[in-house]
């Protein structure tokens, strides 16, 4: 009689490699250097709405943990800040970041992240002139980061006044 053939998962590839399509391993290392996001899973969202995703999904996860359904509440916010995070949402998570330096040159993708804003966001803001660019060594665009936040205050004084208004 012939031998059963035992069916073993394949061995894990080391930590920090990542097969394409496939999701993180847990152990491998997490990183803030240029974390490049996924697509965002509802296409149709606006920006309202994917705050509105995110806030629910913290709210949904309170009421478990009051309701005794969560028996590791810090590994669920946890989990669900890496699960927002790699979409490339980052303003639900406290940061120890360093001061900005104002006379800082930045890439689109920083300068997004800086301003909270999309990145075709700050191309717009650039080509009306509202920020400082320059082109760095490798041809990119890059901004003035005391530029750029000092136009996305003045954008955040610009609402509030309308709000005022009404």
């Amino acid at each position: 009689m012939g031998r059963a053939a035992i069916s073993r998962p394949a061995p894990h590839p080391p930590a920090g490699h990542r097969t394409p399509g496939a999701p993180p391993r847990p152990d491998a290392p997490m990183t803030d250097s240029y974390l490049t996001p996924e697509r965002w899973p509802w296409p149709g969202d606006s920006r309202e709405e994917r705050a509105q995703r995110i806030a629910r999904s913290y709210r949904e996860l309170i009421f478990d943990i009051t309701q005794g359904r969560c028996t590791d509440p810090a590994g669920a916010m946890h989990r669900l800040d890496m699960k927002w995070r790699k979409y490339g949402v980052f303003w639900h998570m406290p940061t120890a970041a360093p001061p900005l330096d104002e006379n800082e040159w930045v890439t689109t993708r920083d300068a997004a992240h800086y301003a909270d804003r999309a990145e075709a966001t700050i191309r717009t803001w650039a080509h009306r002139g509202h920020i400082e660019t320059r082109t760095g060594r490798d041809g990119s665009t890059q901004y003035l980061l005391g530029s750029l936040m000092a136009y996305a205050v003045q954008q955040r004084r610009r609402r509030a006044n309308q709000q005022k208004g009404r």
